[in-house]
């Protein structure tokens, strides 16, 4: 019995050791697979995102062209209007 406990118990440090280092190995796969799928699913999004600006541009230009079309409307209705001051012509945000 300790005869074979001698021979079998390099074996088994051996098979434990190298399991952990196989286990590790693993889990740093799967956690670079992950990333690597995080990552590609952020940049995509970022780069629809990005390709979609000068649309989005375009958007803001033309509700901001409206509500100064009202802003008009009602100052020449109203005599005593004073309008406020939008997020792009105030100097505060830029």
């Amino acid at each position: 019995m300790i005869f074979l406990h001698l021979c079998l118990s390099p074996f088994y440090a051996y098979k434990y050791t190298y399991l952990h280092v196989f286990v590790d190995s693993i889990k740093y796969l799967l956690m670079m697979f992950i990333f690597c799928v995080c990552f590609s699913l952020l940049l995509r999004r970022h780069f629809r995102a990005w390709h979609r600006l000068p649309e989005e541009a375009e958007k803001e230009k033309e509700r901001e062209r409206r509500r100064e079309e009202l802003r008009q409307k009602v100052a020449s209705l109203l005599p005593d209007f004073e309008p406020t001051i939008s997020v792009n012509e105030s100097s505060e945000f830029r």
